[in-house]
């Protein structure tokens, strides 16, 4: 078991020296969803990635650290695929860059953003739920899109919808109350952390 835990450090690129088994990865009571993400911790060192959804619970690995990673030439965080969530923790997918193994575990919402593709933020992870607010505008100053609102904290996912409490800066020259966070679930959100979800 010492050997598979290596294995796993190395995918991340991370010696983290575990000498005992791996634990279960635990999704008990955890909601399903297809959503992306990418990670917005700016420890040097990595981000944990977890065996259950506390910050007690074991580490699987580590993330890597934000920065010049995936062949990007900017800092960008590392992007992953979101497949569950629970109490405030994001089951994540995340294909290392020679693409032949997958980490998978559990991260904090608190150090998740993303880029967001729908206009409007609801009650409800549904379309069809009242509108909390619309993600866009025109003032005498700017003019922006969904795409230029900052997500704060990922709370959750349920299907194609995420669970997010965002605000457009103060630099866009927003609506009033827009530049205040506002909590709702979004249609759309992917891990493009330079350009538009398009």
């Amino acid at each position: 078991m010492k050997q598979s835990a290596f294995a796993l450090a190395a995918v991340v690129g991370v010696i983290c020296g575990v000498a005992h088994a791996q634990p279960a990865l635990d999704t008990s009571g955890a909601t399903q969803c297809t959503n992306w993400g990418y990670n917005t911790d700016r420890d040097p060192k990595g981000t944990n990635i977890r065996a259950a959804p506390r910050a007690t619970a074991p580490v699987f690995g580590k993330l890597p650290a934000f920065g010049k990673i995936d062949g990007s030439d900017e800092d960008v965080g590392a992007e992953f695929s979101i497949v569950g969530s629970k109490d405030g923790w994001l089951l994540i997918e995340y294909k290392s860059d020679a693409g032949d193994k997958i980490l998978r575990g559990w991260m904090s919402g608190r150090l998740v953003g993303g880029t967001i593709g729908s206009l409007t933020l609801h009650v409800k992870p549904s379309g069809d739920s009242a509108v909390v607010a619309n993600l866009s505008g025109k003032t005498q100053d700017s003019n922006y899109g969904p795409d230029s609102v900052e997500i704060m904290q990922v709370h959750g996912c349920q299907g194609s919808f995420t669970d997010v409490t965002v605000r457009v800066p103060k630099a866009i020259k927003p609506l009033p109350g827009q530049d205040k966070p506002m909590r709702g679930w979004v249609g759309r959100v992917c891990s493009n952390q330079l350009t538009t979800c398009g």
